[in-house]
C-alpha cells in the first residue's frame, strides 16, 4: 500500500516530461502528442535520449526527482508522527566520534573541516524502528540504462550501491546511536532489501494508524 501510494504521484510528475516526450522512451512512458527535438536542460539535440534526460545534469532535474521521493517519504511519516520526530536533511555526524563511540574535543578555533564530517541524509525520523531511537534515511536513485550499469544487473547495481552507502554511513550512526536506512531505488521504481523493508514497515504503520488492514504481497 505505502509503496504503490509512495510511488504514484512520483510517475506522474513533471520530472518525467522529458523521458515520456522522448522518441526512445519505452512504450510505458511515452507520449506521442509531443516529441521534443533536444533537451530542455542543456539544449543537446543529436545524442537528446531517454538516458540523456534522466542523467542530465543540467535543468535540476536529477535533483528535484531525488527531492521528489523525499517530500513524499515525508508526507506519509507524517501520518503517523507528529511533526518534532520528523525532519529533513539531517546530519549523519553531527560531532565527531572516537573509535570507542565517545565525543572528540573540538577546538573552537579548529575549522569544522577538519574535525567534522558534514555528510547528511534526507530525512531524520524518531521511532521509527525502534522507541526513542532516530533512524537516518538516505536517498538514491539510480539510471540502470546508463553506461555505468550497462554491463551489470540491474539488482547487482542497486545492491551495490545499498552496500556502499552503508559501509560509509552506518558506522557514523551507531556512534551517534543511531538507525540508518539507504533508500535506493532506480528511476523506473525498483527497490532492493533496505528500501522494502522501509516501506513493508511504513506500511505497517500506515494500516495500524488507519485501522485499516494490511495485506502482505510481493513487492
Amino acid at each position: 500500500m505505502a509503496q504503490r501510494y509512495a510511488f504514484a504521484r512520483w510517475r506522474n510528475n513533471p520530472i518525467f516530461d522529458r523521458v515520456s516526450r522522448c522518441p526512445n522512451a519505452p512504450t510505458r512512458t511515452r507520449n506521442f502528442k509531443s516529441t521534443p527535438t533536444s533537451c530542455d536542460g542543456c539544449g543537446e539535440s543529436k545524442k537528446f535520449d531517454v538516458n540523456h534526460a534522466l542523467d542530465c545534469k543540467k535543468g535540476g532535474l536529477v535533483t528535484a526527482r531525488h527531492d521528489e521521493i523525499r517530500d513524499e517519504l515525508r508526507d506519509l511519516l507524517a501520518h503517523v508522527f507528529s511533526p518534532s520526530r520528523i525532519r529533513c536533511v539531517p546530519m549523519i555526524n553531527p560531532a565527531p566520534m572516537r573509535a570507542n563511540g565517545t565525543k572528540m574535543h573540538v577546538p573552537s578555533a579548529s575549522s569544522s573541516s577538519d574535525f567534522l564530517n558534514t555528510d547528511r541524509g534526507d530525512l531524520l525520523n524518531r521511532d521509527f524502528w525502534e522507541g526513542s531511537t532516530d533512524t537516518i534515511i538516505d536517498i538514491r536513485v539510480t539510471n540502470l540504462d546508463s553506461k555505468s550499469y550497462k554491463n551489470l544487473p540491474s539488482k547487482k547495481a542497486l545492491e551495490r550501491q545499498e552496500t556502499e552507502k552503508k559501509k560509509k554511513y552506518c558506522k557514523p550512526c551507531e556512534n551517534q546511536r543511531r538507525n540508518y536506512t539507504p533508500f535506493v531505488v532506480s528511476t523506473d521504481g525498483m527497490l532492493v532489501f533496505e528500501a522494502r523493508a522501509f516501506l513493508k514497515r511504513l506500511a505497517k504503520l500506515l494500516a495500524e494508524e488507519w485501522e485499516k488492514p494490511y495485506s502482505i504481497e510481493s513487492v
